[in-house]
């Protein structure tokens, strides 16, 4: 004879796997459910900091996530499209570094967050301009011959690159043991007008291989492209300066044409060539 148990087993199992289908395994086990996961969402705390030639970007921490995406652009933006250079910035590149920025230009940025479930929207945007520390054009003098002082102006002819610099301060070099107060003036090249002057006193310390003294009566901006004469006032038995062909090395925001003095107002004669300088000067900006 059969087991009544065996006959009603059939019966026993539909009965299960019914109850499951009603209420569910994790609810029978006690188990969790699991749940789709979601993409993230955009990333918080976005700051950009400038630098030398570089931008610092920082933000929040988003668990889950195994990448970001950093959108840059020129002009501010709000969708993807809108920004032309895509990054993707693994975890362990972060913060991020953004080296491939020129100084003097506007970098707007929005960065989003990547998962297995997708791309979060962007975040915030935030923009830095890259700049040049504060400091002297002229970096190195390679000093030509002495010249007793004579009446004029004399110094160096500037042209500047593609990004505007704002002059701060004038310098007249202090290599001979000067110690004459000099005039030093910013000339435009174009009108030959003088945009401002400062008064050195060759007894104030020393900035490397020159004396500085504030433009004035305001800083000045020059303008991309365009040329200058820095110059300084000489004197008849005053000190003595370098001739022509000192030669010095420069910050490449700008380049030396050439050097040039002036024995009369507004008559500015360039001397010979590249890299060239009388005095020698320099600035600050």
């Amino acid at each position: 004879m059969i087991d009544s148990f065996v006959l009603l087993a059939p019966l026993y199992l539909l009965g299960i796997i019914a109850l499951l289908g009603f209420v569910g395994c994790n609810q029978v086990y006690d188990l969790e459910e699991t749940q789709p996961i979601a993409k993230p969402d955009p990333p918080t705390n976005l700051v950009a900091t400038a630098g030398d030639a570089e931008v610092l970007l920082t933000w929040d921490p988003i668990d889950g996530v195994t990448e970001f995406h950093v959108f840059r652009g020129e002009m501010s933006g709000s969708v993807p499209a809108d920004y032309p250079d895509k990054t993707i910035v693994a975890l362990n590149e972060i913060p991020y570094t953004d080296t491939t920025v020129t100084n003097g230009k506007t970098y707007f940025y929005r960065i989003s967050a990547v998962n297995s479930a997708g791309e979060s929207d962007l975040s915030d945007e935030e923009d830095a301009m890259p700049a040049w520390p504060f400091g002297a054009f002229v970096t190195n003098v390679m000093e030509g011959l002495q010249r007793a002082g004579q009446n004029g102006f004399y110094g160096m002819v500037i042209e500047i690159g593609q990004i505007p610099l704002t002059i701060q301060t004038l310098g007249r070099g202090h290599l001979l043991g000067l110690t004459t107060n000099h005039e030093v003036r910013l000339i435009d090249g174009s009108t030959k007008a003088q945009l401002g002057y400062a008064l050195v006193d060759m007894n104030s310390p020393v900035e490397g291989d020159f004396k500085y003294a504030p433009l004035l009566p305001n800083a000045f901006t020059v303008s991309p492209g365009g040329t200058y004469y820095i110059v300084c006032q000489e004197f008849t038995g005053g000190d003595q300066f370098y001739e022509q062909n000192t030669i010095v090395q420069t910050r490449p925001e700008a380049k030396v044409l050439s050097a040039i003095y002036s024995d009369s107002p507004g008559l500015y004669v360039p001397v010979s060539g590249l890299g060239h300088t009388y005095g020698p000067v320099s600035f600050q900006y």
